[in-house]
């Protein structure tokens, strides 16, 4: 009976001791805000390092939860939601009554913003009063600035702003890389010459700060012959971390857009990948016999077969209108861009592609491409070829 009391003793100065410790390291959060529609948004933790995590329930189970092994949180109710990020990130959780909140704006008193589209964590509650948590993640949060404005958005065009938190930053402050380059910056990649012209962002005068309706816009410019284009874009500090900010209007071929900003007191390190859309070189290209659209009594046949690049290439007849290109190993992994043309006609498939870590399915529609009987199949697979430049941007 005694050492049960003990025991007894020993667990609830345990759990105290937790209390008082999560209470002591956890920053003074702003209180909940409600929304206009009646909606309750609540701050529920913002971290940064590889593990995040909070408790949802009771005040007990709330204060309790985060400091405790999982096994232990179950015990006295708590529900633990953690999100495991693969280096340093900063991670925002919400605790909200309805399940919108799609998009949160993240930016700092010394001028950079940045965009996270979705959140990373999400669970609904539908017991008793429903609870929304929403955990979103910024690889490239904001540094150098002290304090942080949180908005959250349902709109990321738009800048609809449901709810907004004014919070210290909890990252540290992190060095520029070097060396910086002035613009123009010229490169000569072997089969292009890339040039980036300009790297500005711009802060909207009526936008009165971080708060308004008036979206603040980064764009870059560059120069690139019309045989090439840039297939995508990433932002890196000085830690690794790499933004990909989600795609503007971009304006033209020569031109990258998109919400938010970059201090200028900083280098960035800009990520480009280059892809070639014309001219490609014989090693790149595979041209199929001619075959003729097999009949009803072929469905599921394997037509052809080859090796490109590196690939195994497997063409089957799956109904009357389609043709599916099996490529492994999987190239969407390795830095390669398939396309394809049927007869004369080339074809849009990327976004109809399903892909898995050991290959990829591209369909070929017959009925769009409307090609001759017979055919043959072009198949292209280019590798993507990448340029870092490291710059400041203007304001």
């Amino acid at each position: 009976m005694k050492i049960a009391r003990l025991a007894l003793a020993a667990v609830s100065l345990a759990l105290a001791a937790a209390l008082v410790l999560s209470l002591l390291r956890a920053p003074r959060r702003p209180g909940p805000q409600l929304l206009p529609d009646g909606t309750v948004v609540r701050l529920a933790k913002i971290s940064y390092g590889k593990t995040h995590r909070i408790a949802t329930g009771n005040f007990i189970q709330r204060a309790f939860g985060p400091a405790l092994p999982d096994a232990a949180a179950r015990l006295i109710g708590a529900k633990i939601h953690s999100v495991k990020s693969p280096a340093d990130r900063l991670v925002v959780f919400f605790v909200c009554s309805r399940p919108s909140m799609t998009f949160l704006n993240v930016s700092d008193d010394d001028g950079d913003e940045i965009i996270a589209k979705g959140p990373v964590y999400q669970f609904n509650s539908f017991l008793g009063q429903s609870n929304f948590v929403r955990a979103f993640e910024i690889p490239l949060a904001p540094s150098l600035g002290r304090r942080l404005h949180l908005r959250l958005q349902d709109d990321y065009y738009h800048d609809t702003v449901l709810a907004q938190f004014d919070v210290p930053n909890p990252v540290p402050p992190k060095p520029s890389p070097a060396p910086c380059l002035a613009l123009p910056i010229s490169r000569n990649l072997g089969p292009v010459d890339f040039t980036l012209t300009s790297f500005a962002s711009t802060i909207h005068p009526g936008r009165g700060g971080w708060v308004g309706s008036h979206p603040n816009w980064t764009s870059i410019h560059y120069e690139i012959p019309s045989s090439w284009q840039v297939v995508d874009l990433s932002i890196g500090d000085s830690s690794g971390d790499f933004y990909h900010p989600p795609a503007g209007d971009d304006i033209s071929p020569s031109e990258r857009d998109f919400l938010g900003v970059l201090s200028p007191d900083r280098a960035w390190d800009l990520h480009f990948l280059l892809l070639r859309l014309t001219n490609f070189s014989p090693n790149e290209v595979w041209t199929s016999p001619e075959f003729t659209r097999p009949g009803t009594n072929a469905l599921g046949a394997s037509l052809l077969s080859a090796q490109l690049m590196g690939f195994n290439l497997s063409v089957h007849h799956v109904n009357l209108n389609n043709l599916t290109i099996d490529i492994s190993p999987n190239p969407n992994l390795t830095g390669f861009h398939p396309s394809f043309r049927l007869g004369d006609t080339a074809l849009d498939v990327g976004r109809d592609g399903m892909f898995s870590a050991s290959k990829a399915i591209y369909v070929c529609d017959f009925a769009r491409a409307n090609p001759p009987n017979p055919t043959r199949l072009t198949v292209t697979i280019a590798s993507n070829l990448p340029v870092d430049l490291i710059v400041r941007p203007t304001r």
